[in-house]
């Protein structure tokens, strides 16, 4: 989200709307998007699998939103919003897992933690990436370095769960 009131700015220009007002929308997109998880979560959609559609989605979404500064403002602002609501399906299957990751019984709070950290790390380095991406190859090349980090995550979620020992 780092970069989504200056990306709208051109945008908002088009329908007058501040583009602060349409950040704010998309990042509030993201409550609804975790009561969606929710509802899915409970549905017996498996964590993984919401996770891994929900990385796909992600990089789905960046597309009308980097792919070029005449791309139409309300697909550039409705991708915006559904960019929100999509993380917020992460969140919900990530903290829906929790309790299965605790290497042990009472150790759940320690995993959320380490999410929470791993979240902020990944928003304290890609929003540089992405800015350094932009400012070398322009806004396209963003979509490269989001795709290749969506098909990471979606690599690390189908990925076996080691249990015990390596050996």
């Amino acid at each position: 989200y780092g970069f989504l009131p200056m990306l709208l700015q051109q945008a908002s220009h088009a329908i007058g709307a501040p583009a602060y007002v349409l950040a704010a929308v998309a990042v509030g997109a993201s409550a609804a998007g975790n009561l969606a998880g929710l509802a899915l979560l409970a549905r017996g959609i498996p964590p993984a699998a919401l996770l891994a559609w929900s990385f796909a989605g992600l990089a789905a979404c960046s597309l009308p939103i980097l792919l070029d500064v005449t791309t139409n403002a309300w697909l550039r602002i409705a991708a915006s919003i559904a960019f929100g609501a999509v993380a917020g399906l992460v969140s919900a299957a990530l903290f829906a897992q929790a309790p299965a990751r605790a290497p042990r019984a009472g150790m759940q709070g320690l995993v959320i933690g380490l999410m929470m950290q791993g979240g902020n790390a990944g928003m304290t380095i890609g929003t540089p990436l992405a800015g350094m991406t932009a400012a070398a190859f322009g806004w396209r090349a963003v979509i490269v370095v989001v795709a290749v980090l969506a098909a990471m995550a979606i690599a690390t979620v189908r990925a076996p769960a080691r249990r015990g020992p390596a050996g």
